[in-house]
């Protein structure tokens, strides 16, 4: 039990006697209590790790397997979010939203926190629950009417104009929409909308120049060294690379061979799709090894590892050993663009950001006569 969970607990004097535990992290715990046909999840609050108040949400007991991996995917992806989570627990339509993520997409953790996030604004301007979204939808026997349907298509439209309203991009409206058409359509309703928005970006990053590459670097501690070298020469997504684990880079690393190749399995690439292959160049190589070596040793931050085959390949700098997450890298990197002189923006975005890195692996593949990765 982390210690937040556990100061959290005596505070609230939960009692976990008799209840099975289901699944535990640093931020969460979920039990059946089957005496009382309930699920429990206790969360903490707030994003700091030190943060101690918790939020206890109680649901009916799930009577499938698949329920409860569903509740577990949900409080894994919005351990966060912590607010969003009552929000799709407690919400029927809502949780066929997070089934239909869980068995049908790609189960990425970073999805649902943005759907939730859009679907919880559009009720907000609805001034309706998720499921009351839906139900006026239905006719008295539960079927869609066609009616009412075009009504919520109206309502919608109106919404989106709202959010245009108030700046946002027609990418971003794009996205809202579809967002918000897919959660309607799990839930068995077709809704129609005036193609109105394009997908054409309004603020483009751009790839970064071979010396702002190396000015992030230089402001950078080793891991974020090791990190930005291998997002700029292997073309990794963040939440790729931040998924890889030793064994990817073992053989190639304890042998020397540069490039080190690095074998990429379909469950850590976006959209699950396939298998590939990246390298990384001899400056990542050195920065990687600086920094598993560091690891082995211990610093003031963290206590001497014994490096594994499966290890996260990057960890948080907190003594137990966990993978660093893509959202606190992003803070991370904004701190370094800061710190290197290079925070500026194109309109209301950011100039470089994460995935500029990718780009820059684009242009320099593109350089030397490569086809372009998708």
């Amino acid at each position: 039990m982390s210690e937040a969970i556990e100061q959290g607990l005596k505070k609230e004097h939960f009692d976990t006697h008799g209840l099975k535990l289901v699944a535990r992290s640093d931020r969460y715990e979920i039990y059946d209590d089957q005496r009382m046909n309930k699920a429990i999840v206790w969360m903490v609050k707030g994003k700091k790790k030190e943060d101690s108040d918790l939020m206890r949400i109680e649901i009916p007991r799930p009577k499938r397997k698949i329920e409860w991996r569903i509740i577990c995917y949900v409080v894994e992806c919005l351990k966060y979010r912590s607010p969003l989570v009552p929000f799709v627990l407690k919400d029927k339509s809502m949780m066929r939203l997070a089934e239909y993520m869980y068995r049908y997409r790609s189960r990425s953790k970073d999805s649902l926190p943005i759907y939730a996030a859009i679907i919880r604004a559009y009720c907000r301007y609805a001034e309706m629950e998720p499921d009351e979204l839906v139900e006026s939808c239905l006719d008295d026997e539960g079927n869609p009417d066609p009616k009412k349907v075009t009504q919520a298509s109206k309502l919608v439209d109106e919404f989106l104009a709202e959010e245009e309203a108030n700046g946002n991009t027609t990418y971003t409206l794009l996205t809202k929409s579809a967002r918000i058409k897919t959660f309607y359509k799990v839930n068995g309703i077709e809704i129609s909308l005036p193609i109105r928005y394009s997908s054409r970006v309004t603020y483009r990053d751009r790839a970064p120049r071979p010396e702002e590459v190396q000015r992030l670097i230089e402001v950078a501690d080793l891991r974020e060294k090791a990190i930005i070298s291998m997002l700029a020469t292997g073309g990794f997504r963040i939440s790729t690379l931040l998924g890889l684990k030793y064994r990817h880079v073992k053989e190639d690393l304890e042998s020397g061979r540069v490039p080190l190749h690095i074998h990429v399995e379909a469950e850590l690439n976006k959209g699950k799709v396939c298998d590939y292959d990246t390298f990384i160049n001899e400056e990542a190589v050195h920065y990687l090894k600086l920094y598993l070596e560091q690891r082995r040793r211990g610093t003031d931050k963290i206590p001497p590892e014994i490096i594994t085959d499966e290890s996260p390949l990057f960890r948080t700098y907190e003594k137990e050993v966990k993978p660093l997450p893509s959202d606190s890298f992003r803070k991370i990197f904004y701190g370094l663009l800061r710190k290197a002189g290079l925070d500026k923006k194109n309109g209301k975005r950011r100039e470089i950001r994460i995935h500029s890195l990718r780009k820059f692996f684009r242009t320099q593949m593109a350089a030397l006569g490569f086809p372009s990765i998708t």
